[in-house]
């Protein structure tokens, strides 16, 4: 969803039927429009719906964590993180966000090795992005190609010094 385009999706979503939705990801995308809005009060509980919806999925988890830790529930954040990274969502960014909530408890150790996991995901991530590139820049499509070598290249490292992902 563009930025601009959040209100509206929210204001669609947030009726009646999402509040009882068919569909379980109504409530991750809903969440995340709240979430990615600096609302993660509302974004709480169509995340804690959507965990309840698809509890076996680490997306769920991950916003859940991101909601907490701007609410400064720091302890919820990191449990709800540690379920998606048990969950196989391994990406540099899930061990940076649940780095900051050890941090901010206090737990240096640990704050320290999901810092070590988010680069190792990092250059996993940036390894993977430059082999897709190749593939597809071997099958002549070069300008998807050539976003996944920036992609590979970006200059995005984490910060644990950061309070928020």
């Amino acid at each position: 969803m563009k930025e601009y385009r959040y209100d509206q999706a929210l204001a669609q979503f947030n009726s009646e039927l999402a509040l009882d939705s068919p569909y379980p990801r109504t409530y991750l995308q809903i969440g995340h429009a709240y979430t990615d809005r600096h609302q993660p009060q509302k974004a709480i509980p169509f995340l804690e719906k959507a965990t309840h919806a698809e509890p076996e999925s680490g997306k769920p988890w991950v916003e859940m964590g991101r909601a907490y830790l701007m609410t400064d529930q720091f302890d919820r954040a990191a449990s709800a993180l540690e379920k998606a990274i048990k969950l196989g969502n391994k990406t540099a960014s899930t061990y940076f966000i649940v780095s900051t909530a050890y941090r901010r408890m206090g737990k240096l150790d640990l704050a320290q090795q999901a810092v070590k996991h988010s680069e190792q995901a990092s250059h996993e991530q940036s390894d993977r992005a430059v082999e897709h590139a190749r593939t597809v820049a071997a099958k002549q499509n070069y300008k998807i190609a050539v976003s996944f070598f920036y992609y590979s290249v970006s200059p995005y490292r984490p910060n644990p010094k950061c309070s928020h992902p």
